[in-house]
């Protein structure tokens, strides 16, 4: 038997910016680091040999396990510890010398937590077999997603597989990191080779699902975990976590019933599993069935944190289903019950923005001033930036400025929610500046939000766009900023009108309150004054809404979403048959259209009560009609717990009583 315990085995080819941090995070424990290197032309091999590590050159050849396989046969140790360049070992250094030393097992789990986004509850946690014992017959298998668990176990049925208190950190999944070395289409054409050596793999099936959800092709990805499904052995090991990646394509395809269906015949073979009891709150959320994804998310908090032999998402079953639970509470009108979850939420992940913002916009619903909302912030954090993403998100933008110009040094996104926070409360040529600095550096997935923006701020000064703006824009976007600016500032027709942009315009101007710049847009056709009027309806401001969806039906231009919105209106006013006669053609229309369904029957019980109330006035003790009243009653409250009128959040509900008065000619705030 070898003296050395323990050896540390990489595969690498160009990584030289995350090999270092991988190495220093195991050197202390490995008693020989082999790496084996694919083709690199950057430092990597430098790298490497820096921290002493046994370098094997070999070309690539689509196979993961041949390279796996060809450290092996360099090793000389007795124990086996395989990573990847982009992952770093955090826990357990100290104690897994020791458990060697002394175990009897054959393998050993390690944790991984993937790190998937900037924020911390952007995680995904599992566990695999990563630290093995040394023998000439373990042999790793599969092209890609290898797998050393079926030699050991052919060579020992009954092999021990302990946990150990060894966490990797993984960030390979970081958007950035995926896109720059297009890990994807490697991982594509890898998995092709392997269905076509094995079409009916199900654990092929199954990633090759979960590449093309990475793609982005949602079809194609439900198709092949759909067969991985049909083929999967009962107690495969992935197949819980199967039942939840397809669980979520099906909710991103917007696929509600086959996702509830999916849960609903699994659910009870994973019962301690609390992302598929997350996943069924979210699918009966989105199909409008409040009270029952309220319990469902309850199951899902009432197990706690999955288990380590499950694939979970951070905060299933602790602050994002306790998060959930309070947005529904509070959706329903249980301000108090909501508070409590929100707390809940809290407890587990004390900056997890959405709750907050939660939790404030609920405080502001029971009456609490922004400034009283402010200072109970400030008892749970002091960070000025996060306090002022709260106030920004229900709406109080004077107090999010506020806190965040307290803040010396700005991060680019900093400096972005600055703007942000500067247009929303009228000071749109320090924003102009501001945005025209943060324009040089951005990347091209902002680049044509902050030129929007840029002119959005220009207009609302009723200034026309300088030569400065336009040395950025290509040649087609000179020529469609100037019609628009011409049309705003001289009042010239734009000829030929460019739609696209002019439609991105006026729904942006809304969000920043530029409503007589927005409405200068709507006039440039029948079709632009319907978005229009629309998008005033989702953005709260009702009572502008309802002039415009009104001109559009006596125009014969209203299509079935803005009558629907105009009968909600006419709904929330009382005027409850005038609403049922909007709701009753769009449900003749599209007999399948539940929200209308529900619509119609609520009108049909307001008229129903009101109707037995006048009854009992004049006849205060008639059983029969009491006890209608009382099944109406029941009837509302069931119907109410489902999810059919449009919502607002608290920034939205504070434009519901603005009217085109409230605005100036071109919005400036003095």
């Amino acid at each position: 038997m070898s003296d050395l315990l323990l050896g540390v085995h990489v595969v690498a080819c160009n990584e030289e910016e995350l090999l270092s941090r991988c190495l220093e995070s195991v050197k202390d424990i490995a008693d020989e680091i082999i790496l084996v290197d694919t083709g690199s032309v950057d430092r990597t091999l430098e790298v490497a040999a820096s921290y002493g590590a046994t370098i094997v050159q070999t070309n690539w050849e689509d196979d993961f396990s041949k390279i796996r396989n060809l450290a092996l046969s360099h090793a000389q140790t007795q124990w086996v510890f395989y990573l990847d360049a982009d992952e770093a070992l955090v826990k357990g250094k100290d104690q897994i010398r020791e458990i060697l030393r002394t175990t009897n097992a054959e393998a050993f789990f390690v944790e991984i937590d993937n790190i998937l986004g900037s924020r911390t509850e952007e995680r995904l946690r599992h566990q695999t077999v990563r630290m093995f014992r040394r023998d000439p017959d373990y042999r790793f298998r599969g092209r890609i997603h290898e797998q050393i668990i079926p030699c050991i176990l052919e060579k020992h049925p009954i092999a021990k597989i302990e946990n150990s208190p060894l966490q990797i950190v993984h960030r390979g999944y970081l958007p950035e990191l995926l896109g720059r070395k297009d890990k994807i289409r490697r991982n594509l054409r890898i998995l092709e080779l392997s269905l076509q050596e094995n079409p009916e793999d199900p654990f092929h099936l199954y990633n090759m699902g979960v590449t093309h959800c990475q793609l982005g092709n949602l079809q194609e990805a439900e198709r092949y975990m759909k067969r991985a499904f049909e083929l999967a052995p009962a107690g495969a090991a992935y197949r819980p976590t199967l039942i939840r990646d397809r669980t979520k394509i099906l909710i991103e395809r917007k696929d509600w019933t086959a996702a509830e269906q999916l849960l609903r015949c699994e659910i009870a073979r994973y019962a301690d599993y609390p992302d598929l009891y997350h996943l069924l709150g979210e699918t009966l959320k989105q199909k409008g069935y409040l009270r029952e994804a309220l319990q469902t998310f309850q199951k899902a908090a009432h197990n706690g944190a999955a288990p380590s032999k499950y694939v979970t998402e951070a905060g299933m079953g602790t602050f994002r289903s306790y998060y959930e639970m309070a947005a529904l509470a509070k959706e329903l009108g249980a301000h108090a019950e909501a508070l409590q979850f929100y707390r809940q939420a809290l407890a587990f992940h004390p900056r997890y923005l959405p709750a907050l913002i939660g939790w404030a916009e609920t405080l502001h619903l029971l009456g609490q001033s922004d400034e009283q909302i402010r200072q109970q912030l400030q008892s749970l954090t002091r960070d000025a930036l996060l306090l002022a993403a709260v106030l920004f998100g229900i709406g109080a933008y004077a107090e999010a400025l506020a806190l965040i110009k307290t803040t010396e040094s700005l991060s680019f996104e900093g400096e972005r929610f600055l703007c942000e926070c500067l247009m929303q409360t009228g000071q749109f040529p320090e924003a102009y500046e501001k945005l025209g600095k943060l324009l040089a550096s951005a990347d091209q997935s902002r680049r044509e939000t902050f030129i929007m923006e840029q002119a959005l701020c220009r207009w609302s000064e009723e200034r026309s766009l300088p030569f400065s703006f336009y040395k950025t824009l290509t040649r087609a976007e000179q020529q469609m900023y100037e019609r628009v600016d011409r049309w705003l500032i001289e009042n010239v027709w734009p000829d030929p009108v460019p739609y696209d942009l002019v439609e991105r315009l006026m729904e942006r101007a809304i969000q920043l309150r530029l409503i007589r710049m927005a409405e200068n847009f709507s006039r440039l056709s029948s079709h632009l004054f319907l978005k229009y009027s629309k998008s005033l309806y989702r953005n709260g401001f009702v009572l502008m809404a309802a002039d415009g969806l009104l001109q559009a039906m006596k125009n014969q231009q209203l299509d079935s979403e803005g009558l629907f919105m105009l009968a909600e209106i006419l709904y929330d006013k009382g005027h409850f048959r005038h609403a049922c006669a909007l709701f009753e053609p769009i449900l003749a229309e599209t007999p399948g259209n539940e929200k209308a369904r529900i619509a119609v029957s609520l009108c049909y019980l307001e008229m129903a009560q009101d109707t037995a109330i006048e009854i009992l006035n004049r006849f205060p003790s008639h059983p029969v009609i009491q006890k209608d009243l009382e099944r109406i009653q029941n009837s509302k409250q069931l119907l109410g717990g489902i999810r059919w009128h449009t919502t607002w959040n608290s920034a939205q509900r504070r434009n519901l009583h603005a009217s085109a008065h409230d605005f100036a000619v071109y919005d400036r705030q003095k």
